[in-house]
């Protein structure tokens, strides 16, 4: 059977669904799909689900505190070596530190989420603050995390040539180098990042001509013609 969706548009989005009409030219009200959805439909969750909330829950704390203690422990044995041995002990902090701030963000913002039962998602809640926040906080996390892996390329590196070519280690793997070679990533990864400034943003239905946000229930996706 054939369901069609009546929408409202204004300016260029259609995004308001307000009534289904079926083969039968039979139109129903939305709101009591959705009424009937919530109130008749009561859905178990599976026993893996029930496990993946309390593991969340439980475990997840421990990863937090574990991972604090284990990277700010790094941070400072790093700092105190990294002015007498290879830039390595230089990279490293910066590591660690990006390191906790994932942390923080994913496994941090994962336990909330499941605390409060995947009603509460602190980044959504950052990002929809304002228009300004959600481009620096998306350029700004992208910008870590891939500075991260890049300075991992340049350990890789060293780590080469001290195995291979261990007499240039003095002269290739010095603190001075390491420092130019960080400030090399970073301005090549701001540059790499700035579309985030202008590609990214809160964007209302309908201020965009080139979005169409259809907003229905699971009630009857897979059903519903967009023509």
């Amino acid at each position: 059977d054939s369901v069609y969706v009546g929408m409202v548009v204004h300016g260029n989005g259609i995004y308001i669904m307000e009534y289904i009409q079926d083969i039968n030219n039979t139109e129903t009200d939305t709101k009591d799909i959705y009424t009937s959805y919530d109130t008749e439909i009561n859905l178990q969750p599976l026993p893996v689900e029930n496990f993946m909330h309390y593991f969340y829950i439980i475990v997840f704390p421990y990863f937090l505190l574990f991972g604090t203690v284990g990277n700010c422990l790094s941070i400072v044995l790093m700092r105190r070596y990294s002015g007498s041995v290879w830039s390595t002990c230089g990279y490293m902090p910066f590591v660690c530190l990006i390191d906790l701030i994932k942390l923080y963000v994913e496994c941090g913002n994962d336990w909330l989420k499941k605390l409060y039962n995947d009603e509460y998602n602190l980044s959504e809640q950052i990002l929809d603050m304002s228009n300004s926040v959600c481009k620096v906080y998306s350029f700004v996390y992208h910008l870590i995390v891939q500075e991260k892996e890049w300075i991992m390329v340049a350990v890789a590196i060293e780590t080469a040539i001290a195995s291979k070519r261990p007499t240039l280690i003095y002269r290739m793997c010095s603190r001075e180098r390491g420092n130019a070679i960080m400030l090399f990533i970073s301005v090549m990864l701001i540059s790499l990042n700035l579309h985030f400034f202008w590609t990214y943003g809160l964007v209302k239905p309908g201020d965009d001509p080139s979005i169409n946000v259809y907003l229905y229930s699971n009630h009857v996706k897979g059903t519903v013609s967009h023509e």
